[in-house]
């Protein structure tokens, strides 16, 4: 008999609702993955260079390969994300929906990172101070 082992991934599952409760897009992310954070920042230096006023046909292009670029990010089909609306739709407080979800991501990976990594130097420092027989 194989016996199942359940671990706790820290992966984060985020809805977007509307005013009315409808989910309009949703994706999970674990945001402790070294990978995540790794592809967030390529996509980053992609965001930068975007032309701040294209044309009717870049904007149509451009928004396609934002969706792209957040659904790579996230590791999920694009359409998980912007089956309803799409990146460049603007919110009535003036940021568009690409920008609301890599201010989720960033705000999410930045201090899971921070948290794992100490983690990790705590339990090197108690494995060195076993190695030379010290207490911390």
């Amino acid at each position: 008999m194989m016996a199942d082992i359940r671990l706790d991934t820290g992966i984060q599952r985020f809805n977007f609702t509307d005013l009315d409760g409808h989910v309009f897009a949703h994706f999970s992310i674990n945001p402790a993955d070294i990978n995540l954070a790794a592809r967030a920042s390529e996509v980053s230096d992609y965001f930068r260079e975007i032309d701040d006023s294209p044309t009717v046909d870049r904007a149509i292009e451009l928004n396609r390969e934002i969706e792209d670029k957040i659904a790579y990010v996230l590791g999920c089909d694009r359409a998980d994300v912007f089956a309803e609306i799409s990146a460049l739709t603007i919110f009535p407080d003036g940021r568009m929906f690409a920008q609301v979800i890599m201010d989720k991501i960033i705000e999410t990976v930045e201090p899971a990172l921070e948290d794992r990594k100490k983690k990790i130097e705590t339990a090197q420092e108690r494995y060195v101070a076993q190695y030379e027989h010290k207490s911390v």
